[in-house]
Order: C-alpha cells, then structure tokens, then sequence
C-alpha cells in the first residue's frame, strides 16, 4: 500500500475536465489493483451506463468518461479499508465488491446513527420503500448527504468487515419525473467547509432528453464519501414538494456489507464498528 496524492493519480482525468472534490484531503491511501480486479470494476461500470445510455444517452455521455477515474478510486477504497481483500464482480465471500449506487447502498441502515453514519434527507429505508425520493420546501435546504442540524455528516459504512465508500460521479446528480427543485449545491467535509455553494447552469430547467424528465445538476467534481471523513451535500431548494434524485456513481464495499442473506439493509448484530 501506498499514499497517492490526487492530483497526481488523476492528473489525466483533470486535464480532460473531470474535477476530484475530496474536501481537504490531498493524499489517500492506494492499492494498486490486478488485471483481473480492474475487469471487475469496468465490468460493473459498464453493466449499467450501457443501460442508463439506452434511457438518456446525453446523461450518460458525461459519466462514461469517468469509467478510469472510478478504476482508481477503487483502488483508494482497497487502500483505505482495513483488510486487504480483493475485488470480484459480483462480490464473493470475503472479498469486494463494486457497483452502482443503490438507495440500500447508500442509505445503508433504517436508522442512521453514530454506529451507522449514513444520514440523509433521503426518505429511502429497507422498511418504509427503498427509492431515492427527497423532500423540498421553498428556501430550506435539502440534504443529499448530512442531515439538517448539519452536526451528522454522512460516511460510508465504519463496521468492522462491512465497510463502503461510496463515489459520486462528476454531474452525477440527476433528477427524474419532477421539474429540478435545486438551483444551487454546497459539498463540505468533516476537514473543510470554506467553499461557497456551486450554482446550477442556468439551463437546469430543461430536460436533458426530448419527451422525457430528466434533469441534470452540476457538481464541483467528483464526490468520494467513504468511512473515515463525513461529507455534507445541501441542496437549496427552490419549489416545494417530493423529488427523485439519484446520485449516479459507484460504491466499493466489502462484501459482507450488503449482508449474508443478501437483505438490503445493514445487519445490526454482525459486528461492532472499527
């Protein structure tokens, strides 16, 4: 294992416009991944931009590029969780595993807690529907990821042998079926909070795609959320009402996260938190 620093690991994502948001942190921990892993990443990307491209191929036009970047980011997850294992696609048993993200992926536990850090204004649970519906009222802010008191930052999974690290793609938030409630996003960490909100582009609201809803919002770069450093992603809404959002990325895991019976929801009584 070795420390990267971020600019240089994606220097050429940077150059080609791709942006790392990592909020403070400059270096990560890295581990370099074998052909075989890096297969199982790509094979997990492109399982699902294939479909994404068939619904809204605009919308998936501007994640594609970033198929190398979630390769590397991959390879920080493996660096950062305690354990070396290696990742498969799907995920095996004491292994890792790679894929989009999910409502169970992301809001990982009915209860978010200081145990279970996945606060988010998200209403999606494994016991009230699993989607990625948000509430909006007119002036108050949303939370993609943190909750509203902003004291609870949001982490990936911190339970011993089911952690997670979750990657939103640059331009990666995407809302359907409702005309865009956002015109504004501010991404903070638990390490750095001084950068202004970003404003939307003054088309937001017009769809992506001919005879289809679907909006898509800017974001200052790519946004990685894992288990160590909190992350906070407010949303300044505009209209009132409930919205789908759907952050479009991936999340790398171990395999044992997503449970052993394959349930979506976190179990409690696996293990006790690193």
């Amino acid at each position: 294992m070795v420390q990267v620093r971020i600019k240089e690991l994606f220097a050429p994502e940077i150059a080609a416009g791709i942006k790392m948001f990592t909020g403070g942190r400059d270096t990560y921990d890295y581990e370099s991944l074998s052909p075989t892993e890096e297969d199982a990443v790509k094979t997990a990307f492109d399982k699902s931009i294939a479909k994404i491209e068939a619904v809204s191929p605009k919308v998936a036009a501007t994640i594609r590029p970033q198929r190398d970047a979630f390769v590397k980011w991959a390879g920080i997850a493996k660096g950062t969780f305690p354990e070396t294992k290696s990742f498969s696609y799907p995920a095996t048993a004491g292994g890792l595993g790679a894929d989009w993200i999910t409502p169970e992926l992301y809001k990982y536990d009915t209860t978010p807690s200081a145990t279970f850090p996945c606060y988010t204004g998200y209403v999606a649970t494994a016991s009230a529907g699993d989607s990625f519906d948000i509430a909006t009222t007119a002036g108050v802010a949303s939370y993609i990821a943190g909750n509203a008191t902003e004291t609870n930052s949001y982490k990936g999974s911190i339970t011993t042998g089911m952690h997670s690290f979750v990657v939103i793609a640059q331009d990666g938030l995407v809302e359907i079926g409702t005309s865009p409630k956002f015109n504004m996003i501010k991404v903070s960490t638990d390490l750095e909070t001084k950068y202004a909100p970003v404003a939307m582009q003054p088309l937001v609201n017009q769809t992506v795609e001919d005879n289809k809803s679907i909006y898509q919002y800017n974001t200052p770069g790519m946004i990685p959320m894992d288990y160590q450093v909190g992350t906070i992603i407010k949303a300044y809404a505009n209209d009132t009402g409930v919205s789908t959002i759907v952050p479009l990325g991936m999340v790398f895991y171990e395999q044992e996260f997503v449970g052993k019976t394959g349930t979506s929801s976190l179990p409690r009584s696996a293990s006790t938190p690193a």
